[in-house]
């Protein structure tokens, strides 16, 4: 149980979000049904409006781009999945790999073609311009059809309702249609499409499933544990890349923070010392929404730093000390079970 409940927070921490919506399976609700909240809208906003659950899609040119907290909002493998309907004569999209930007169509990333009667021979379930789905739609107008999206490394598989539409592997040397030289795979985020003020079109469902897997640090250092049995608790799951960084100086791994590559942070540390630096760099990591979990030994870990307590919520003090108004007393570890942490 202790496992589950590790890797639990470790996903959630790196997924920047932990609440229901998150289901066991990985799929990772990106619109709540009642507002657009996660999303900002360029050029128009008032092309999209939220209905009885379903996101609607009409009015002049925007796009409506994802920047909620569900991975920081940056998708580079990932599986894709939404809802839609498309009404007579109606065209809109489903971007990926994309990023903001407030004019026109966007730059970045690939679209995947909504299409199901409007007059542009490129129907749904296509990857727009590279490989496109001519004239026969897989979809019915005013009928709700599933479209998934999966990109793993160069490899990009669309479907509707089930059956496959496009697939496709960026090759080696790709060079870009001449119109859209921003379609290459990297990373980037989702967005939804709204084509012209004729163009009627509704979503709902709207999930993501990351596929990258979550870099842990696992820090230790400063007391005696099991070793082989404590990283055992991070082995075998497919989608964890743990790596152990053993502290020699207290600190060290905060000293220089311009190439962290880290989602998560485990701390399991019980140093002392931290400098000002340190610790300025440790907050900075936190506000770009680098997860935490800091665990057992932890809290009796950095006792001269204040701060420090309330970022875990809670401390082991090593010797009486004063914080905030509150006493502690020196823990003494065994049946301690009543003292202020």
């Amino acid at each position: 149980m202790l496992r589950k409940i590790a890797i639990g927070l470790l996903a959630c921490m790196a997924l920047g979000v932990c609440h229901a919506a998150a289901a066991e399976d990985g799929w990772i609700s990106l619109f709540n049904g009642k507002d657009l909240d996660g999303w900002k809208a360029s050029e128009r906003e008032g092309t999209f409006t939220v209905k009885d659950g379903e996101l609607v899609v009409n009015g002049n040119r925007s796009h409506l781009f994802y920047v909620g907290p569900v991975n920081h909002g940056v998708f580079k493998n990932f599986e894709f999945t939404a809802d839609v309907k498309t009404t007579k004569g109606s065209n809109s999209g489903i971007y990926f790999h994309t990023v903001y930007q407030q004019d026109g169509w966007p730059a970045k990333g690939f679209e995947c073609q909504v299409n199901t009667t409007h007059s542009d021979r490129k129907k749904t379930g296509g990857l727009y311009n590279v490989q496109d789905v001519m004239d026969n739609a897989p979809s019915k107008d005013d009928q709700w059809f599933n479209y998934s999206i999966k990109v793993e490394g160069n490899h990009v598989i669309v479907k509707i309702d089930g059956k496959t539409t496009a697939d496709w592997t960026e090759p080696e040397g790709w060079t870009p249609p001449r119109d859209a030289p921003g379609r290459k795979i990297g990373s980037g985020t989702f967005a939804i499409q709204g084509h012209d003020p004729k163009s009627l079109v509704y979503f709902k469902n709207i999930k993501v499933r990351p596929l990258d897997p979550i870099k842990v640090v696992v820090v230790t250092g400063g007391h005696d544990f099991e070793h082989d049995p404590f990283l055992a608790l991070f082995e075998g799951y497919g989608d964890i890349r743990p790596v152990e960084f053993v502290l020699k100086d207290h600190s060290e791994l905060f000293e220089d923070i311009s190439g962290w590559d880290y989602d998560v942070m485990v701390l399991y540390n019980m140093t002392q010392n931290i400098s000002e630096k340190r610790k300025e760099n440790f907050k900075t990591l936190l506000s770009k929404g680098i997860g935490l979990v800091a665990l057992h030994h932890n809290e009796g870990a950095f006792n001269t730093w204040d701060d420090y307590r309330k970022i875990i919520g809670a401390r082991y003090p090593l010797k009486p000390q004063d914080i905030d108004g509150v006493h502690f007393e020196t823990g003494i570890y065994e049946h301690d079970v009543d003292m202020n942490i």
